[in-house]
């Protein structure tokens, strides 16, 4: 697949998505299917705090930022951080 361009599919049906992607084994970025989903609406930030706030969750950090930091030419590996979800957010 090298320099081959990755198909943009808007909302694929389920059918076209296995026929012209997965059976061929073939790459695409799909846009537009979330769009309706309900929690594309409800799940914000206050949303989150309110139900989940208290739950502790592990944070990868890293300088950079992003999973895979590279510093002064060497990957970094990230620190593990516990924290509740509300101090996260």
């Amino acid at each position: 697949l090298a320099g081959t361009i990755c198909p943009r599919i808007q909302s694929p049906t389920p059918l076209r998505f296995l026929r012209d992607f997965v059976h061929p084994n073939r790459p695409c970025i799909i846009t537009d299917a979330m769009d309706d989903w309900p929690a594309m609406k409800k799940w914000d930030d206050e949303y989150l705090s309110s139900r989940f706030g208290e739950r502790e969750i592990s944070i990868n950090v890293t300088p950079t930022g992003r999973g895979d930091a590279i510093k002064d030419g060497f990957f970094v590996m990230p620190e593990e951080r516990k924290m509740t979800l509300r101090d996260f957010l």
